[in-house]
């Protein structure tokens, strides 16, 4: 007979056998532990201060400040600090009692506050755990991944092990590809230009800046001006099949030597292709942001030629600022000048080019005058060289100073009947100004007889030069005439902007000086040489009227009044008069020479009289 099944008792399938010495003790645990529930939360009860003795502390401070204001109140004679000072502690005290009275109402509800404290804290603890359990999964899976190992190329390791070297090259187990014959790239090719060419017929209106093109090799090469070629290829043959970048080039002179980093053209391979993928965009504003990528770009090579001028010879007569979000340069030349700034922009016109504006001493310069010249008309287009646009319009700006002093000169020699030139050896100074020339002076006198010759013409010439009171020497330089034989040459220096007086003396050092030091040389430099013509002039009579056995008589002042009634109202164009005279003459008798602008002296023999009034009897 078989045996009936056994009834399983339910504490034996929880692991706990009957008759067992121990199943009544687990019993009993776990009916405790169900009727228990779960854990408490940890009661949070650092930084608390019990109630009692914040009343207790401010009771006893509160009785201390009372005695300490009872103490002091007699030594307070005016009665008014007196209630001053009591008022002042009640209301300070009040203060204090009524913020224990707000906390004494707030401990009704502090439990349940203190519950929530308890709570917040604990949830914070459990979500520390876990954030702690996930570093430490993450930091064991990142240390699995270097346990791992690859199956062993047994391969590989024989070839090694037999040859050497490996045999095989990188991509074997690999399928191996078809080879392809000529045949077959040489007929996709074709097709690839088929398309491009339908494609660009059909679907593409460029501008006629933008229409010079090259289908080949299965793409199309377009060239945009001195400025870049691009390449763009399609990959399907729809009419309207997307175009995507290939290579990209500078074409601007130089380019063998400018090759933009990887970078910069993995950078640039990406925008053009997100912009062909746009279908709100045309080849034409791809086309235009490449172009303003390309002058940019040229702006940041000026940038650099414009640096390392700074550190070489231009160091500290020179300065500029790079904008790249403006895409303006701003150079500032003749910086040691005073005066108003000599600034130089260069930056991208509304027709995308590069433009180079001029401002002069301040002041606008038309920018026909700078189109006019080849090297300004041609920066940025077919040239990048900073220095020779530099040396191109300061030589205009020290033509301009140097013609508009010969102007001024000119027409005062001019009105006081002086001889001036307008040319020695190749200097030219026109009413459109100073250019050179090689052609025989026109200005000569009537008096040459025409049988004498070229050679008379020129020898006569020559005379001329050597008598003139202004001579152009060359087109940034001229002669002045300051009395007799004495002359200076004027010029300017190209980096600096200083001018320069050669055969110095101590004179003209000091109106070399006056010079450098005007703000405005071309409207107040014409007045230092009238001057120093002067000044040379008063002391070539007085050096020879010493030598003729004259006095001067410089501590000999005239009266404004004398001079104005006696001088300048007769002849407006005076600038100076000193005093001569002979020893043997009477004390009050002077010989006065006056000077004006004409630098015609004129002779008065004159009686001067201690109140400063004279007669002046002319000779």
């Amino acid at each position: 007979m078989t045996e009936p099944d056994s009834v399983v008792s339910p504490l034996k399938k929880n692991g706990i056998v009957p008759g067992d010495s121990t199943d009544h003790a687990l019993v009993d645990q776990n009916l405790n532990h169900k009727q228990a529930g779960p854990p408490e939360i940890p009661h949070i009860t650092s930084n608390y201060v019990p109630l009692s003795q914040i009343i207790a502390s401010l009771t006893i401070h509160s009785h201390a400040e009372l005695q300490n204001v009872l103490e002091t109140l007699p030594s307070v004679k005016s009665d008014h600090a007196k209630k001053r000072r009591l008022l002042d502690y009640l209301v300070k005290s009040r203060r204090e009692f009524v913020k224990l009275y707000v906390l004494s109402k707030w401990t009704n509800v502090s439990k349940d506050i203190s519950q929530c404290i308890d709570v917040v804290s604990w949830l914070t603890g459990q979500q520390n755990c876990f954030n702690n359990v996930v570093n430490v999964l993450y930091t064991i899976e990142r240390g699995l991944g270097g346990a791992k190992m690859r199956d062993p190329d047994i391969e590989t390791a024989l070839e090694v092990l037999k040859f050497g070297k490996p045999l095989q090259k990188g991509y074997h187990d690999f399928v191996p590809l078809k080879p392809l014959s000529p045949k077959l790239v040489l007929s996709t090719l074709h097709d690839l230009n088929v398309l491009l060419s339908i494609r660009l017929a059909l679907s593409e209106d460029l501008p006629s800046e933008y229409r010079n093109y090259e289908i080949s090799d299965g793409r199309v090469k377009f060239t945009i001006g001195d400025s870049f070629i691009v390449g763009l290829g399609v990959a399907d043959d729809s009419v309207d099949a997307q175009f995507f970048f290939i290579d990209f080039r500078f074409s601007f002179e130089g380019t063998n030597k400018i090759v933009p980093p990887l970078n910069v053209s993995s950078r640039l391979e990406k925008i053009v292709n997100s912009m062909l993928a746009d279908k709100t965009k045309s080849l034409t504003d791809v086309f235009h942001w490449l172009l303003r990528f390309t002058l940019n770009y040229k702006l940041s090579i000026v940038n650099d030629q414009l640096a390392t001028l700074e550190r070489g010879l231009w160091s500290g007569v020179l300065t500029h600022q790079f904008y790249p979000d403006k895409s303006l340069l701003i150079v500032n030349y003749w910086t040691g000048r005073p005066g108003p700034r000599n600034i130089i922009r260069i930056g991208l016109s509304k027709a995308h080019k590069i433009m180079v504006c001029w401002q002069r001493e301040g002041r606008d310069v038309a920018d026909s005058l700078l189109q006019s010249s080849p090297v300004v008309s041609s920066f940025g287009q077919y040239d990048l060289n900073v220095e020779a646009l530099l040396n191109e319009i300061i030589s205009l700006h020290i033509h301009y100073i140097i013609e508009h002093i010969y102007n001024a000169l000119e027409e005062a020699d001019s009105s006081s009947g002086l001889t001036t030139s307008s040319r020695s050896g190749a200097g030219n100074v026109s009413s459109t100004g100073i250019s050179t020339a090689s052609g025989h002076n026109t200005n000569q006198s009537n008096d040459v007889s025409a049988s004498s010759g070229p050679a008379n013409t020129t020898d006569r010439s020559e005379d001329q030069s050597e008598t003139a009171s202004v001579v152009v020497l060359s087109p940034d330089k001229i002669k002045i005439q300051l009395c007799g034989l004495k002359y200076i040459t004027f010029s300017i220096d190209p980096l600096g902007g200083k001018c320069v007086l050669q055969t110095p003396t101590q004179l003209i050092l000091s109106a070399e000086k006056n010079l450098n030091e005007l703000a405005d040389v071309v409207s107040q430099g014409p007045d230092i040489f009238f001057k120093l013509r002067y000044i040379s002039l008063q002391e070539e009579i007085t050096q020879r009227a010493k030598a003729a056995g004259w006095v001067a008589n410089n501590n000999i002042n005239i009266s404004s009044d004398d001079m104005k009634r006696h001088f300048y109202d007769k002849d407006p164009n005076t600038v100076s008069v000193f005093p001569l005279r002979l020893p043997q003459w009477a004390p009050s008798w002077f010989l006065l020479v006056s000077l004006g602008r004409n630098r015609h002296p004129k002779w008065y023999m004159s009686r001067l009289e201690c109140s400063g009034r004279s007669r002046l009897p002319s000779i």
